[in-house]
């Protein structure tokens, strides 16, 4: 778990998609009164960046 250095985000590194499935709910769950945050799961881009010449 961390937090971001941009704002208030934070993340958690999880090992499987079953395990982010499980965490989510249990966030949807645990916080369900607090309207003003959001959830979500998503995968890490394991390659470097690309440039492209326009």
């Amino acid at each position: 778990m961390g937090q971001s250095s941009w704002g208030p985000t934070g993340f958690a590194i999880v090992g499987t998609d079953a395990q982010a499935v499980r965490l989510l709910g249990a966030l949807h769950h645990r916080f369900a009164s607090y309207t003003n945050l959001s959830f979500d799961s998503v995968r890490g881009n394991n390659r470097g960046a690309e440039i492209t010449a326009l």
